[in-house]
């Protein structure tokens, strides 16, 4: 499968070129990105759990690793808990680093963003490994006056 891209971060012709929202809504979107990789690299599967809408749908594009599309709240709690329940037993501890936020497009409920990534690991006593380099997607709604995730791709450098 090719890599998935669910978020075109190409600038407006006129106007403001990205997107924008109210200041409180761009602080919790911008939260709920940052969120994501700490929760999950501080082993807080029910905080990560909780950026996470009910119908949300990921793709992986990890070919052979992983499924093409994992959707569902269990699913994904399955999932993302499996992955790190690995890597606490393997004694690694992963990093997610995120930079580079576009807000590509927002409504008052709705936005898109596209996020640079590095995904490095480490064992104690070891050195840090660079692992992965590439671009999250995400798409996320707020729903009951919070912002939740409800779609998002991962894309590597090959």
């Amino acid at each position: 499968m090719a890599d998935r891209i669910i978020v075109d971060i190409s600038p407006a012709a006129a106007g403001a070129r990205f997107a924008t929202l109210p200041h409180d809504d761009y602080a919790e979107v911008m939260g709920v990105i940052a969120a994501y990789g700490r929760f999950y690299d501080d082993d807080r599967i029910d905080d990560f759990m909780g950026l996470i809408a009910e119908d949300a749908v990921f793709y992986p594009n990890w070919p052979g690793v992983a499924p093409d599309e994992v959707s569902g709240h269990a699913i994904l709690r399955e999932f993302f808990g499996g992955a790190r329940a690995h890597a606490r037993s393997s004694g690694i501890q992963p990093r997610h680093h995120a930079t580079n936020v576009i807000l590509a497009k927002a409504t008052a409920t709705s936005a898109e963003a596209s996020v640079s990534m590095l995904y490095a690991e480490s064992q104690a006593g070891g050195t840090v490994a660079v692992k992965m380099v590439g671009q999250y997607d995400y798409q996320l709604e707020k729903r009951a006056g919070r912002w939740l995730i409800t779609r998002w791709s991962m894309r590597y450098d090959k």
